[in-house]
């Protein structure tokens, strides 16, 4: 009898194995996608209504506003959400022996309101991709608490290095309706006149909301109130279609304070310094509607917008 060949039959016994699985491949299980949101994460001015959707057909969504991850515990979706504050969106889909989808995530900022350091509040308006006051500027102190000088001596004013505001003619009560006049001394200070989060807008970021409005022959008419409230008449082209709500708030010239065009212009400092004794502002006017540029003395008081950093 011949020896037993025990090797033989060993690799006989592994290519049936082997024969056996591949025709029985285990498949694995197929993974849901992952929700999305409509509209998309961001920031915003509103409450937002948002949906979740799965491209996988018949998948159960379930979310969490808590910022912890969704499990089938959690709430499951059957319409739209409404989101009032600042939240983190979390969903995640799910199928009956399906690998669950990748948890989808969206952080929804609602932004309505801005307050500085003195308590007043303001109203924002989103444009574009920022997000702007949609009121001027009216605060006193700067952001860590110091006082912003309110100088009303007119030779004082024409002297200045240093930040300062002033009302126009001095009338406090102006404040509400055109804010406070400062120079940009106030604008450049590094103790900030911005409530944190916020900025006095360069001028590369004035060129973004003037571009997104159309250029610098219509934007000043989006721009502005409407109507002869506030405006002398024509007030040429104003539509206010961007929801700013540009009021003439006119300036104080460094030449011994001299207050003028208060219903004519509205005149904005950007942050952007053009030398030694000048800066570069953006003015609005009565009889047009374009936006125009000019670099003016720092000493002169001017309107301030902030925009979101």
């Amino acid at each position: 009898m011949k020896p037993f060949n025990f090797l033989f039959l060993v690799l006989i016994i592994l290519f049936s194995s082997c024969s056996k699985d591949d025709k029985n491949p285990v498949k694995p299980k197929e993974t849901v996608a992952a929700p999305t949101f409509s509209p998309v994460p961001g920031t915003y001015t509103s409450a937002q209504s948002v949906t979740i959707t799965c491209a996988t057909t018949g998948a159960d969504i379930y979310y969490t506003t808590t910022g912890a991850d969704p499990t089938t515990s959690s709430t499951k979706y059957s319409g739209a959400i409404t989101i009032s504050s600042t939240t983190t969106l979390k969903a995640r889909a799910y199928i009956t022996d399906w690998t669950a989808s990748d948890v989808g995530i969206g952080l929804y900022e609602i932004i309505t309101f801005v307050t500085d350091i003195d308590g007043n509040i303001y109203q924002i308006i989103k444009i574009g991709n920022q997000l702007w006051m949609a009121e001027d500027l009216r605060v006193t102190h700067y952001r860590n608490g110091e006082p912003i000088p309110n100088v009303t001596d007119n030779s004082q004013w024409d002297y200045l290095t240093s930040g300062a505001y002033c009302y126009y003619a001095d009338d406090s009560s102006y404040a509400t309706t055109y804010g406070a006049l400062y120079n940009w001394y106030a604008v450049n200070d590094t103790r900030n006149l911005a409530p944190t989060g916020w900025h006095v807008p360069t001028d590369r970021e004035w060129q973004t909301l003037v571009d997104y409005l159309g250029g610098d022959d219509v934007a000043g008419g989006k721009l502005k109130e409407t109507g002869t409230e506030h405006w002398e008449s024509p007030n040429e082209g104003a539509t206010n279609a961007s929801g700013f709500t540009s009021r003439p708030g006119g300036g104080c010239r460094s030449n011994g304070r001299d207050f003028c065009l208060m219903g004519y212009v509205a005149i904005y400092w950007s942050a952007t310094d053009d030398g030694t004794y000048y800066a570069l502002s953006l003015e609005l006017a009565y009889n047009d509607s374009h936006m125009s540029y000019f670099s003016d003395n720092k000493q002169n008081g001017f309107s301030i917008r902030l925009v979101l950093d």
